[in-house]
C-alpha cells in the first residue's frame, strides 16, 4: 500500500480499522501476574475467526459438531441436524409425514463409534441413529424397553460395538446390532441426571452427573473428588482427554478441572490469567493445538490455556472487529482432521486456523485499549537493546517493548523542528553506535537508542528539511535516498561535503541496496538504478521486452543469500535479476499475479531464516521458493487478519520474527510455525441426480450397497463432489472424467463442482472424481462410481433383429416393385447422364479457373501463386540453383480508391496486371496475392534490377480512366533463395520486410531483404 505524501491524514485514516488488544484477565484473588520473561507479544495477540454463518436460516444456535468418517461436518442445533460440504448447508428436520424422519428438533450432541455410525442425542426425542444407506434416522425412545429418559445428553463406546447413553434418568446401554437397551446399574453413582460420557483407552467410562464425577471399571465405580470454595459439588457438563492423557472436566459453575494420566485426583483449572473462571459454566473443551487446550464457557468466551504454564487468556466477542469471536456463549468445540478448530455459539457457526499462532497483531499493550499513538507504522527497525522503532504518520515514533508491552513515544513538535520530530512521515531509520538515524518527510533527524533527545542533521549542500525516505549504513558514512536524489554523508565528518547522485531514471528515490561486487540499487518512482564505486550510473527502466523490469514504481529491494536482487514494484509484482543477456541488459525472472502473487502491488521484501523470501502486497502475504519461484499465498486460511501493508515497511527481528505493517495494524510472523499445507482431504459425492430425482450418496462415499449407479433410459446423470479441505474451500481444485465416454480429464473450480451427462448410450462407464486441497495438491484418493446406463425397449438386442428382419423384407419388395420402373426410365437416365457430364465438364472447368485465378486481373490468385512457389522451391532444390521473390505494392492507391470509387480501383488493377505481364519472361510467374499487392517469382538467376526497373518504367504512364487520369508507382522487395529464406514463410516475410523498406525509402523503388532489416524488425 503506497503512501502519497500529498494525501491529507484524515482521508488515510478514514479506511483505519483499530484492532483492539486482547486484555489479560487479573489472576483469582491474588492481584496481577507479571509477565513471563520470555513470552514476546503477549500483550498484542488476537485470535480471529472466520464466520462461516451467523443465523443462517440452516444453523440456528449450534450446539455440538463432529466430522464423520467420510470427512462431513455435523452440526447439532435447535433447528435440527446440519451436514456441512464447505459450500452448502443439507438441513434435517422432523417431519411427521415421512417414515426415518429427525425425530427431534433440538440435537444437543453427536458421537461417531468405532464403527463409522452417526449418533444422536436430543432435547425430547431420545437418541437416534443416521442410517447413511437409506438417508434416513432411527430413533430409540423412552419406554419401558426403551431409554430410561427421553433427554439424551450424551454416548460413548463400549469397546465392544455398543454404545453407552447418559440421559437425565441414568446410564443406558444400547447394542445396536439388536436394538435392545438395558438400564445400567452404577452403584454409588451421585445422580442419575447423567451430564457427559467418556471411554478411555484403559476401558474407564468416565460418567458426568449433575452431583459429581464418577469413574467405573467393570462394575467397580470410584468418586472423583471435585473441590471447590463453597463444598458445593460440581454439576458435570463435559469430559474431555488430550493427547497426554490427561481427563479434562467442564462443569455447569464451577468451572474446570484437571485429572492427570495415572491418578484420578481432580485440581481446579487455574493459573495466571484465569479470572473468575473457577466461578464460570464450561461447556466445551478441545485441545487446540499441541500443549493449548481451549475451553468454550456460558458466557464469557473461550479460555485458552497453556497447559505448560497454565497461563491464560481470553477469547470473547468485540463489536468493533468483524472477525473476532463471533459471540460469548460458547456451546460446542471441535478440532477436525485438518487440524481446523470449529466454534458452535449462540450466533452461529465459526472456523479457527491453529495456523494462526503464527502470527501476533501489534497494536497497543497489556490492560490498555491502544498504546500505540497510531494502529500502523511506516517504518519498523529493531534497535541492539532489542525494542522496536516504529515510525508513524503522524504522531513521530513509538518505541515497543515485545517483553513487558511498554511503549514509549518521540512525540513530534512542529514548533521546534531543530530538537524534535516533525509532525509528518517517519519513513526508516538505521542505528549506527549508539545513535539513531531518523528518515522523516521533513528532512534527516539523529536520537540515542534509548530514545532520548532529537536533533536534526544538516547536511551541507542539501536542504535541511528534504523528503527523506530511505537510509543505508555504509561503513562510517550513510546512504540517504530522498526526493532529491541520492546522498553519501559521513556523520564524522559533518563538514565534508557529500557525494549527491542525481543523474539517475527519477529524482524521487524510495530504497537502496548494495550486492556483493559493492554496487549500490537505487529504486526510484519511475525505475531502478546501479550505482558503481567509480560513480557509473546504470539506468533501468520498464520494457516490452521479455525478462525486462516489469513496472518503474519500485517499492522494495532485497538481496537473498545467493547475492541476487529482489525488486518490488507497485503494479508489477516482484522481479529476480538473474543475469544479462548477450547485449549486457539485465534479465529480470518475473513473479506475478498469474504466477500466484495475491497481488500485483509489492510492498515489503524479507528473508526469513530457512531463505524463503516472504512478499506483502496490498491484499495479502506471500512466500516465494527463491529456488524454485514457486508462489504460496497466504490469507484468511492460515489465520491472518491484516491484509493491506504500507510501502517499504517491515523488517526481521533477532528473533526470526518477520514484521510487516498497515494502515490497521503491525503483523508479527514466526516463520518457522508456518509449513506446507500438507491435508490431503478426502473426495465425496454430496449430491446425486438422475432426472430430477435425488439419489442416496453415502453408498458411493465407501458404503457397501449399491455397487453400481444405476441410470434409468432417457434420464440425465449429475453428480456433485466435494473436496472435504474446509480451510480454503473455494481454492480447491477438481476434476473428472466418465471412462467409457471420454479420454481427457475435466478441470473445474469450487463455482462448477457439478458432473452432468446427457443423452449416454447404454452400458457401463466409471465416473472417477479427484480433489486437491487449498494448495492445488492432488488428493491421492479417488473415488471411483461405476454407472450404467440402461437401455430403452428400442436400444434392446432384439428389438435391433427384429428392425433388420423387417427391413430385409421390405427392401425385398421395394426392389422387384421399382426394378421395371428403374429399367424403363434407364435410358431416359443414361441421355440425361450424358448431357449432365459435358455440363459438369464445362463447370468443372470454370471453377478450377475461379479457385486458382483472380476475377478481376485474371492473374493467379494467392492459392495459385504459393503452389507456383513451392514448384520454384522444389526445382531451385533440384537444380541447386535460386529464385528471387518480389512483392509488389502500389503506392497511393488507396486514394484513388477512396476518392473516385472502387470502379476506378478496378481499372488502375487490370492496367497494373497487364503492365506487369508485359515486362516479365514466359517463366516467371506473377500473381495477384491481395488488394493492391502483387508477388512475382524470377526463376534462374536473372538479372533482378533490370527486371525492377521495368517495372518501374512500365507504371511512369497514368491509366486514363473516364475523364480521369490515374497515377501509382510501384514499391517492391525482393529476397532470393534460399538466402533469405528456405520455406515458404521465411522468405515471404523477408520480401515483405524488403517491402516494408522501399516504402520507407520513399516508394517508387525496390530494396533486397539483409540480415539488418530482421534484427531491426525484432528489436
Amino acid at each position: 500500500m503506497r503512501t502519497d505524501p500529498e494525501a491529507s491524514p484524515k482521508s488515510m485514516f478514514r479506511a483505519v480499522v483499530f484492532v483492539l488488544l486482547l486484555i489479560l484477565s487479573a489472576t483469582c484473588g491474588a492481584g496481577a501476574t507479571p509477565v513471563l520473561a520470555e513470552a514476546r507479544w503477549t500483550g498484542f495477540t488476537a485470535e480471529t475467526f472466520q464466520h462461516v454463518t451467523a443465523q443462517s436460516s440452516e444453523v440456528r444456535n449450534p450446539t455440538s459438531l463432529i466430522q464423520d468418517r467420510h470427512g462431513f461436518l455435523w452440526i447439532g442445533s435447535q433447528n435440527g441436524l446440519v451436514r456441512w460440504d464447505g459450500y452448502r448447508f443439507r438441513l434435517y428436520r422432523p417431519d411427521p409425514d415421512r417414515a426415518g424422519a429427525l425425530p427431534d428438533i433440538d440435537v444437543r450432541n453427536l458421537f461417531v463409534d468405532g464403527e463409522g455410525r452417526l449418533w444422536l442425542a436430543t432435547n425430547v426425542g431420545g437418541l437416534a441413529r443416521y442410517d447413511e444407506t437409506s438417508d434416513s434416522f432411527t430413533a430409540y425412545t423412552a419406554g419401558p424397553k426403551g431409554l430410561s429418559h427421553v433427554t439424551v445428553t450424551s454416548m460413548a463406546g463400549d469397546g465392544k460395538g455398543g454404545l453407552w447413553v447418559g440421559t437425565w434418568g441414568g446410564l443406558d446401554h444400547l447394542d445396536p446390532r439388536s436394538g435392545i437397551i438395558q438400564k445400567a446399574v452404577v452403584t454409588g453413582l451421585p445422580s442419575e441426571k447423567i451430564g457427559a460420557l467418556l471411554r478411555d483407552p484403559a476401558g474407564n467410562l468416565w460418567i458426568g452427573t449433575s452431583a459429581g464425577l464418577v469413574r467405573r471399571n467393570g462394575t467397580r465405580t470410584e468418586t472423583v473428588a471435585l473441590p471447590t470454595p463453597d463444598g458445593k459439588v460440581p454439576a458435570v457438563r463435559q469430559i474431555y482427554r488430550d493427547t497426554t492423557g490427561r481427563v479434562w472436566v467442564g462443569t455447569q459453575r464451577h468451572g474446570a478441572y484437571i485429572i492427570d494420566a495415572g491418578t484420578d485426583v481432580a485440581r481446579p483449572v487455574t493459573g495466571p490469567g484465569a479470572g473468575d473462571l473457577p466461578n464460570e459454566g464450561v461447556n466445551t473443551i478441545v485441545e487446540v493445538r499441541p500443549g493449548e487446550v481451549w475451553l468454550g464457557t456460558y458466557s464469557h468466551g473461550i479460555v485458552a490455556i497453556d497447559m505448560a504454564s497454565m497461563r491464560m487468556r481470553r477469547i470473547t466477542h468485540d463489536p468493533s472487529i468483524a472477525n473476532s469471536l463471533l459471540f460469548d456463549q460458547v456451546w460446542g468445540l471441535h478440532r477436525d482432521r485438518s487440524g481446523l478448530i470449529w466454534v458452535a455459539t449462540g450466533e452461529g457457526l465459526s472456523r479457527y486456523a491453529p495456523e494462526q499462532g503464527a502470527f501476533s497483531v501489534v497494536t497497543g499493550a497489556t490492560g490498555r485499549v491502544s498504546d500505540m499513538s497510531e494502529a500502523g507504522a511506516l517504518a519498523i527497525r529493531e534497535m541492539p537493546d532489542g525494542r522496536l522503532w516504529m515510525g508513524l504518520l503522524r504522531k513521530g515514533v513509538d518505541i515497543v517493548d515485545p517483553v513487558s508491552g511498554r511503549v514509549r513515544t518521540l512525540a513530534p513538535d512542529p514548533l521546534h523542528p531543530e530538537t524534535a520530530l516533525p509532525q509528518n512521515y517517519v519513513w526508516d531509520f538505521l542505528a549506527m553506535g549508539r545513535d539513531v538515524y531518523i528518515a522523516t518527510g521533513q528532512g534527516l533527524y539523529r536520537s540515542d537508542v534509548g530514545g532520548g533527545a532529537v536533533k536534526r542533521m544538516h547536511i551541507p549542500g542539501r536542504d535541511a528539511d528534504a523528503y527523506t525516505v530511505g537510509l543505508m549504513r555504509d561503513g562510517p558514512a550513510i546512504w540517504i535516498a530522498g526526493y532529491d536524489g541520492v546522498w553519501r554523508f559521513d556523520p564524522g565528518k559533518p563538514n565534508a561535503k557529500p557525494l549527491h547522485v542525481t543523474a539517475l531514471t527519477d529524482e524521487r528515490t524510495r530504497v537502496l541496496a548494495t550486492t556483493p561486487d559493492g554496487a549500490v540499487w537505487i529504486g526510484t518512482e519511475n525505475g531502478l538504478n546501479r550505482l558503481t564505486r567509480d560513480g557509473r550510473v546504470e539506468k533501468i527502466l520498464p520494457e516490452k521486452r521479455k525478462h525486462a523490469l516489469s513496472a518503474g514504481f519500485v517499492t522494495t529491494l532485497l538481496v537473498d543469500s545467493k547475492g541476487r536482487l529482489w525488486v518490488g514494484t507497485s503494479g508489477g509484482g516482484v522481479d529476480v535479476l538473474t543475469g544479462r543477456d548477450a547485449k549486457g541488459r539485465p534479465v529480470f525472472h518475473h513473479i506475478g499475479v498469474r504466477e500466484g502473487l495475491p497481488d500485483p502491488n509489492v510492498d515489503k521484501l524479507l528473508a526469513d531464516g530457512q531463505g524463503r523470501i516472504w512478499v506483502s502486497t496490498d491484499s495479502a502475504l506471500a512466500t516465494v521458493d527463491p529456488e524454485r519461484f514457486t508462489v504460496r499465498a497466504i490469507g484468511r486460511e492460515s489465520g491472518l487478519s491484516v491484509f493491506n501493508y504500507w510501502v517499504g515497511s517491515g523488517t526481521v527481528t533477532s528473533h526470526g520474527e518477520l514484521m510487516f505493517s498497515g494502515a490497521s495494524a503491525v503483523l508479527v510472523v514466526r516463520p518457522e510455525m508456518i509449513g506446507t499445507w500438507g491435508y490431503a482431504p478426502p473426495m465425496v459425492i454430496s449430491d446425486i441426480r438422475i432426472g430430477k430425482e435425488a439419489r442416496v450418496t453415502a453408498p458411493f462415499n465407501g458404503g457397501k450397497l449399491p455397487s453400481t449407479l444405476i441410470v434409468p433410459p432417457g434420464k440425465n446423470l449429475s453428480v456433485e463432489f466435494s473436496s472435504l479441505d474446509f480451510s480454503a474451500p473455494d481454492r480447491n481444485r477438481y476434476r473428472y472424467r466418465l471412462d467409457g465416454f471420454e479420454q481427457d480429464w475435466n478441470e473445474t473450480d469450487a463455482g462448477h463442482r457439478v458432473a452432468t451427462y446427457t443423452n449416454l448410450r447404454p452400458g457401463r462407464y466409471v465416473l472417477k472424481l479427484q480433489g486437491s486441497n487449498r494448495d492445488g495438491v492432488w488428493s491421492s484418493r479417488m473415488l471411483s462410481i461405476p454407472v450404467r446406463v440402461m437401455p430403452a425397449w428400442y436400444q434392446t438386442w432384439w428389438f435391433y433383429l427384429l428392425a433388420v428382419v423387417l427391413a430385409v423384407v421390405a427392401i425385398a419388395i421395394v426392389i422387384q416393385t421399382r426394378t421395371g420402373v428403374l429399367r424403363s426410365r434407364q435410358r431416359q437416365l443414361e441421355a440425361l447422364v450424358e448431357e449432365r457430364t459435358a455440363e459438369l465438364t464445362r463447370s468443372q472447368a470454370q471453377l478450377e479457373h475461379m479457385a486458382y485465378f483472380d476475377a478481376l486481373t485474371g492473374l493467379p490468385n494467392r492459392r495459385m501463386f504459393h503452389e507456383d512457389l513451392r514448384k520454384a522451391m522444389a526445382w531451385a532444390r533440384r537444380e541447386h540453383t535460386g529464385f528471387s521473390l518480389l512483392l509488389i505494392d502500389l503506392d497511393r492507391f488507396k486514394q484513388v480508391n477512396d476518392s473516385l470509387g472502387h470502379d476506378a480501383g478496378d481499372a488502375l488493377l487490370k492496367e497494373a496486371a497487364t503492365r506487369l505481364r508485359s515486362v516479365l519472361r514466359e517463366n516467371d510467374c506473377v500473381a495477384r496475392v491481395g488488394g493492391d499487392e502483387f508477388a512475382i517469382v524470377l526463376m534462374g538467376d536473372g538479372d533482378v534490377d533490370t527486371v525492377c526497373k521495368r517495372i518501374i518504367w512500365s507504371f511512369a504512364a497514368p491509366v486514363h480512366f473516364q475523364a480521369y487520369k490515374l497515377q501509382t508507382s510501384p514499391s517492391i522487395g525482393v529476397a532470393a533463395f534460399p538466402d533469405d529464406g528456405d520455406g515458404e514463410d521465411a522468405l515471404y516475410k523477408s520480401a515483405d520486410i524488403a517491402l516494408y523498406r522501399a516504402k520507407a525509402a520513399g516508394r517508387n523503388t525496390w530494396r533486397y531483404y539483409t540480415v539488418e532489416d530482421e534484427t531491426a524488425e525484432a528489436g
